[in-house]
């Protein structure tokens, strides 16, 4: 039998949250919830309430322990797609870099070795993209459309930032 083109649109996938209750973690996961062929894995540390009718459950895990993201992560075989949006705050810009790398690679390392089906890793960023971490700059903001004037960014300087 031959699957038609929309139906492997249509096909069931399973996409883990990591970082569910940031910002960006749980607008994902209610766009997510929205379209009817997602069943949605939030992660993060506090865990949280499970909605079976609305196709969400949460794992608790402290991704900076290895033992303990194997021993949540593994039985998660279902994963199609990661959808990575932790982060750990410290207080500075050299000490972001062993926690934040250690919760990427103890999520990514367990979930390529138990989940057979998976298909994508997407690296969601927010304000770090932008420099935000070296401080205020009152120059320098997120390109918006707004900022768009037919497909191109309006002013000089770097793509993705609008300086005035």
């Amino acid at each position: 039998m031959t699957q038609s083109p929309n139906a492997s649109q249509t096909q069931r996938q399973t996409a883990l949250v990591v970082g569910a209750h940031g910002v960006i973690g749980s607008q994902l996961i209610a766009h997510l919830l929205s379209l009817p062929q997602w069943e949605v894995i939030g992660l993060s540390r506090r865990g949280g309430e499970h909605r079976k009718e609305q196709r969400l459950r949460h794992v608790s895990v402290d991704l900076l322990d290895a033992g303990d993201a194997k021993r949540q992560l593994a039985p998660l075989e279902q994963v199609t797609h990661v959808f990575y949006a932790a982060y750990q705050h410290r207080p500075s810009w050299s000490e972001l870099v062993a926690p934040n790398l250690a919760m990427l690679q103890n999520t990514v390392q367990t979930v390529e070795a138990y989940a057979p089906g998976l298909r994508h890793i997407s690296l969601m960023q927010g304000y770090k993209v932008y420099g935000g971490q070296a401080g205020r700059n009152d120059r320098c903001q997120p390109a918006g459309q707004r900022h768009r004037v037919g497909g191109h960014h309006r002013g000089g300087g770097q793509p993705g930032l609008q300086h005035w």
